[in-house]
């Protein structure tokens, strides 16, 4: 898709430091739509082949660019062990009033190879806990705390409740944080087209919001209380000497699944309850409703964590 009005940075100043004037001579609007053409062309998991693939085309490009006479710019690249996690399986279905089994699968664009890949049916939320549970479903909008206070004004607990959430206004792992500090049994987050969808334009491949069946991918961990590697496997120190939180404390221990609001609808059409608070109805077409129930879920995560090294 061509971009909306590229621009490039100012060009270098005769009273720029050596090194300054290097480095910004190298970016242009062209050098980033070329730069991104090849990253995305290919599966980048953290930790996979792709993942170093990027990574030395990268260093090619900035060793590259970056070797003026007198720039002294060394570009190396480091290459730390880290924990990671990876899905071997995961499903959604609805077990009453109504029995219904969510695809979880993106669909295939035909002018877009890259949206055919083994990933397309495997969207994760890294670092979610393993788990199986069924139970009554509740919205809780954007899963921020006014959120969940909002409910519990309106009489709504999300005690022991699947916990629906929509993307935005916060960070996806305080969504998990701030449900499994309510008493949530598992999370579901998925991108309401009021946000990430048709309201706000044409969608992909004919513009660039999210379609019905798209998926945002994406970390859960608790990165607001220590970012970085969960179990810090490049020190030597304990990740509660450096974080002041254990590798347990940093991760869900609830599950949690990404889904398109082409999975999200149906269980929200079938939600009761009393209508939602001022600032949660999304951008499906029927009013939104808190539950909890009648749509209960069923919510399967099965991934498995690994040591591997990143570039």
């Amino acid at each position: 898709l061509p971009l909306a009005a590229p621009s490039s940075p100012p060009a270098p100043r005769a009273d720029d430091k050596p090194l300054e004037r290097v480095f910004l001579s190298v970016p242009s609007a062209e050098g980033a739509q070329e730069t991104l053409r090849d990253i995305t062309a290919y599966d980048h998991l953290a930790g996979t082949e792709g993942c170093r693939r990027s990574a030395l085309f990268v260093r090619s490009k900035l060793s590259s660019a970056l070797a003026a006479p007198g720039a002294g710019v060394v570009v190396e690249m480091h290459t730390p062990e880290v924990l990671l996690q990876y899905p071997v399986d995961r499903s959604l279905s609805m077990v009453s009033p109504e029995v219904w089994q969510a695809p979880l699968s993106e669909d295939i664009v035909a002018s877009d190879p890259t949206s055919d890949t083994p990933w397309r049916n495997l969207t994760f939320n890294a670092y979610s806990a393993n788990g199986d549970v069924t139970a009554e479903v509740v919205y809780a909008n954007y899963g921020r705390p006014d959120d969940f206070d909002a409910l519990e004004e309106a009489g709504v607990s999300v005690k022991g409740k699947v916990v629906m959430v929509r993307y935005g206004r916060c960070f996806r792992g305080l969504k998990a944080m701030n449900a499994q500090r309510r008493g949530a049994a598992a999370v579901i987050i998925y991108s309401d087209p009021a946000d990430d969808g048709f309201r706000q334009g044409k969608v992909y491949p004919d513009g660039p919001w999210r379609p019905k069946t798209g998926v945002q991918r994406g970390s859960a961990q608790f990165a607001s209380l220590c970012a970085g590697d969960v179990a810090r496997m490049y020190s030597q120190q304990s990740v509660l000497d450096l974080c002041g939180f254990a590798t347990q404390d940093l991760v869900p221990r609830i599950p949690v699944l990404p889904v398109s609001w082409g999975d999200a609808e149906p269980f929200l059409r079938q939600l009761g309850g009393v209508p939602v608070p001022e600032g949660f109805q999304g951008g499906l077409s029927f009013p939104y409703m808190t539950g909890p129930g009648p749509a209960t879920a069923r919510v399967v995560v099965e991934s498995t964590m690994k040591a591997r090294p990143i570039w």
